[in-house]
């Protein structure tokens, strides 16, 4: 769960109630810490179509693809953009179904974009209730993470400029959050330059083997031409470091795309490189715009993501080995599903594919607690040597964790006393005080998006991702935000079941 800073907590109470409400999810659902129950999930429509078409050349995928139907029906409905329902459940017409869907893509992210600008413009966000927002959200963060924006990019982008802390923009806040959504839909085109330095696990100790990387040495990235990614030697600080550099078009993902690219270009050096020995990319990539080369570049760092995601784990070498892998999540997703699962065999557990969803489950409540406690805590700290009159009345009720320590009584007292300073949290809290979800009666649009009833699908589209590496179907860009939500929510589920 995001957690604002005074500053930024002081500019969200300048959004309307439901506006407010939209920018905490958004911001929760795209932040890299968040509870993988809480993830905005990149599997929409569009999302299943791509995963129908990566799985489709598979020689059996009949689990998979039994799954994405079964997810495709509980989102069908719901979408801001009129879709057929499919004529029969014959394959025949989901496959029909779902090239449909990739055929209107462009059209799919245009209509969901304009739904939440109109419903902010016209401030209707609080007609469509929690529950519906939530899974329009879902729909808007799939719409652009699989059009290429990362969702570092996304959460970034609305940080800065929609709660804009440090008030550089102009305008409202309604203004400053329908600016947000119109960039989407026109963005600006540039060129920039890209690159990323190259870390080999062996010492290039001779002058033939450096040469295998690269005989090309610069003074400057920016001195690189064509698109493709160049391996070349960049002269810093007296060294000559190995980089790949990419010269990248387009409006978003451009750090994602070019490290992909420089990804495929490492794998295909080792393999007639071998003497080069492991070579993996640095987690910090740079960047300028090719118009301005002379500017500091900008960088974007993939952190280790391996806690706390495996927090509470057995420290055995089950634990160790997927605790390593998970260290290349952002950039190798499938070999951390692959992982995740060659351990769950070894373990012995035959019927891992029963355990592990009712693991998932029965741990998640507490951990969700947990989640909501770490942001009472943070809270507590943020604002521990402010007076008491210059606290929100919110803000002081969370932050009293010794003085409010039960969920139940902290509910009560923000519904009487705060009820519109923060309602996302007061959902997230509400979801684990009442916890409705085994209840009888839950509707598909109740199930949307939502881990509880979507998990063991989740494990099998992620099985399905496996598979396609042992046969040797590269990932490929198009289905890289779900092969990584996929591997976010394996690395829970082996917690889970080693607690």
């Amino acid at each position: 769960m995001y957690a604002f800073d005074r500053i930024k907590y002081a500019r969200l109470l300048e959004f309307s109630r439901s506006s407010r409400f939209w920018c905490r999810l958004w911001l929760d659902g795209l932040h890299q810490g968040t509870h993988f129950h809480w993830r905005l999930s990149p599997l929409s429509l569009v999302g299943l179509a791509r995963t129908w078409r990566h799985f489709a050349g598979l020689n059996d995928w009949s689990y998979q693809r039994d799954a994405i139907i079964r997810m495709a029906r509980r989102r069908l409905g719901t979408s801001a953009h009129s879709l057929p329902t499919p004529s029969s459940s014959e394959f025949i017409a989901w496959k029909s179904f779902f090239e449909h869907v990739l055929g209107a893509e462009d059209e799919i992210r245009t209509s969901v974009l304009r739904w939440h600008r109109s419903r902010i413009e016209e401030s209707r966000l609080d007609a469509e209730g929690p529950d519906r927002l939530w899974i329009h959200l879902n729909d808007l963060a799939a719409a652009l993470t699989l059009y290429g924006y990362s969702t570092d990019e996304l959460f970034n982008r609305a940080k800065d400029y929609v709660i804009d802390a440090s008030a550089h923009q102009s305008g409202t806040s309604q203004d400053r959050l329908l600016k947000y959504l119109d960039y989407f839909l026109s963005p600006e085109r540039r060129t920039y330059v890209v690159w990323t330095s190259v870390v080999a696990d062996t010492p290039w100790l001779s002058t033939t083997l450096r040469k295998r990387f690269s005989t090309l040495t610069l003074d400057a990235p920016w001195q690189i031409g064509g698109a493709r990614p160049v391996r070349a030697y960049l002269r810093r600080d007296g060294q000559e470091v190995p980089v790949i550099i990419s010269l990248v078009d387009g409006t978003h993902g451009v750090s994602q795309r070019h490290r992909f690219a420089a990804l495929q270009e490492l794998d295909a050096l080792m393999s007639h490189a071998k003497p080069l020995g492991h070579l993996k990319l640095e987690a910090r990539t740079y960047m300028v715009l090719s118009t301005s080369p002379a500017k500091a570049p900008w960088f974007y760092s993939r952190r280790p993501y391996a806690i706390p995601l495996l927090e509470g784990t057995k420290a055995n070498a089950d634990a160790k080995r997927l605790a390593g892998s998970a260290q290349q999540l952002f950039d190798d997703p499938v070999s951390v599903i692959d992982d995740a699962f060659q351990i769950f065999e070894h373990t012995g557990m035959k019927t891992f594919w029963n355990i592990v969803p009712p693991a998932y489950h029965r741990l998640l409540r507490r951990d969700l607690g947990f989640s909501i406690l770490a942001y009472r805590r943070r809270l507590e700290g943020v604002y521990s040597k402010v007076p008491q009159d210059q606290i929100p009345q919110g803000a002081q009720l969370v932050a009293d964790v010794a003085g409010i320590p039960d969920h139940v009584a902290l509910l009560e007292m923000l519904c009487s006393k705060a009820p519109d300073e923060d309602p996302a949290f007061q959902h997230r809290l509400a979801e684990v005080v009442v916890w409705t979800h085994f209840q009888a009666g839950r509707t598909p649009q109740q199930m949307i998006y939502n881990t509880v009833h979507e998990f063991a699908d989740l494990l099998t589209i992620a099985r399905g991702f496996r598979n396609a590496l042992h046969h040797s179907k590269l990932l490929t860009l198009d289905v890289y935000p779900i092969a990584l939500y996929l591997a976010i929510g394996l690395l829970y589920a082996y917690s889970a079941c080693t607690r």
